[in-house]
């Protein structure tokens, strides 16, 4: 069943991370326990997964999918020897408590089980709802900061940059005082029919939009352009998410980038949580290539009981790669995951400069596995450079901090962040920096797997 949204927003998805519930010794162990011994499982010893020892339990009852997880954990889990020995899957937690409960709470921030069509319909790039989202400011300020190209939002003229003066009749004030965004900005399916109507504030003028909620279909690059800047060709590209689409939709980019004659290249992952390490790689490629061809990109190290599975990803040499040796990337505390990737991976052998905020700071990566209509996603493996280096858990800090500006489009040279990547490219001068909004974990999507094992599904 699809999700009824209002509106896109950069939330996770990831169920209940934060439980604090003991699910240790909560039962009674008997002599025919899955795990046998009452003292608990000898993971060091014994492999996991046995499922020819599991207990008789309903396909897909929360206790199956519970074990199931525990499972896979045991097996899978980067932090598996930081888990309980005594953990009882038979405790009555719904699987998502479940998996914030037993996992490494100390270092995992990022593990995360889903409704199996959620995680499909994100890599998918699919949504219901009207494609957009906002942000809300004190004093009643509120700004429209994205809207996926070619919903209906985008049909009905909104525009990131667009100040929200009331909705569905109702001002800004009058939503925030009572509670009432939630009503306001949801359309289920069997209303999708009904409008909503939105009044904004662009250049100082009033407009009223119609928009209807529908299926949407986001792609990965929300904008490109070239910016003339003296005798310098910039290249500007929004990447929102590494989906499936991802490496066909970097390829017309590159392409029109490469045919244009683009000495500079400015890559917005404001918004960027992640998704396929493959795009990453991708993407790396393509802004260098040439030389780079074959150098290591990032090493991926699971496990020790999976060893035979860590890989490396090494750059590649495409048609439209622009070899340069410089690039720039704007980032938030909203970049992360796959995004980072990127950028640790480029700056053993190219030039890089981070403009806006610090990233998220995630570099670990999960594997997806589905059981009955879940997808767990557990942090599998750690991820470095070709330098050996990817500590960075804190995240990674600009080097020239700039503000979110959300009164200005994407790709608008008067953007305070694309101001500063320009003016950065142009001479190394970082203007001064307006104070720089402060994002929350829980604000941010994140989302790292490797596409090459093949474990989709």
């Amino acid at each position: 069943m699809r999700r009824s949204l209002g509106l896109l927003s950069l939330l996770a998805l990831f169920a209940l991370a934060g439980c604090e519930n003991d699910v240790r010794s909560l039962a009674s162990w008997g002599a025919d326990s899955y795990y046998g011994d009452p003292e608990g499982y000898d993971w060091e010893t014994d492999a996991a997964g046995m499922w020819d020892r599991r207990p008789n339990l309903e396909e897909c009852s929360r206790e199956a999918v519970n074990l199931w997880i525990l499972d896979k954990l045991w097996d899978m889990y980067l932090w598996y020897d930081h888990l309980a020995e005594d953990i009882d899957f038979r405790v009555e937690l719904e699987p998502g408590d479940f998996l914030g409960a037993i996992k490494y709470k100390e270092s995992d921030h990022f593990s995360y089980l889903s409704k199996k069509e959620d995680h499909d319909d994100y890599y998918g790039g699919r949504y219901y709802g009207f494609g957009f989202s906002f942000r809300k400011f004190p004093d009643y300020v509120v700004y429209v900061t994205l809207v996926i190209p070619g919903s209906n939002a985008e049909t009905a003229g909104m525009r990131r940059g667009q100040r929200i003066i009331a909705i569905d009749g109702k001002t800004v004030q009058e939503i925030e005082d009572n509670n009432l965004w939630g009503t306001v900005t949801s359309r289920p399916e069997d209303k999708k029919d009904i409008p909503l109507e939105y009044v904004v504030e662009e250049d100082g003028e009033e407009k009223t939009l119609t928009l209807y909620a529908g299926d949407v279909t986001a792609p990965s690059v929300y904008k490109t352009d070239i910016l003339e800047d003296g005798d310098r060709k910039v290249g500007y590209l929004m990447l929102k998410s590494f989906i499936n689409s991802t490496n066909g939709e970097l390829d017309t980019a590159f392409t029109a980038f490469k045919a244009a004659g683009v000495t500079d290249l400015v890559v917005d992952l404001r918004y960027n949580g992640g998704g396929w390490l493959d795009g990453s790689e991708h993407l790396a490629s393509l802004i260098t290539g040439g030389e780079l061809k074959d150098k290591l990109f990032t090493r991926l190290t699971y496990n020790k009981k999976h060893q035979d599975y860590n890989s490396d990803y090494h750059f590649k040499d495409f048609a439209q790669s622009l070899g340069l040796q410089k690039v720039v990337f704007i980032a938030t505390g909203g970049t992360a995951s796959a995004s980072e990737v990127v950028i640790n991976g480029l700056k053993p052998y190219v030039e890089v400069a981070i403009i806006g905020g610090k990233t998220y700071g995630k570099p670990v990566g999960m594997n997806p596995m589905s059981y009955c209509d879940y997808t767990l996603v557990p942090i599998t493996f750690k991820l470095a450079n070709g330098d050996g280096y990817g500590d960075y858990f804190t995240g990674m800090p600009a080097d020239c901090e700039a503000d979110d500006d959300v009164t200005h489009d994407f790709g608008d040279a008067r953007e305070t962040s694309l101001a500063a990547a320009l003016s950065v490219l142009r001479d190394g001068t970082c203007p001064a920096a307006p104070a720089v909004y402060a994002w929350e974990p829980d604000e941010i999507d994140v989302r790292t797997v490797p596409y090459r094992l093949g474990w989709l599904f």
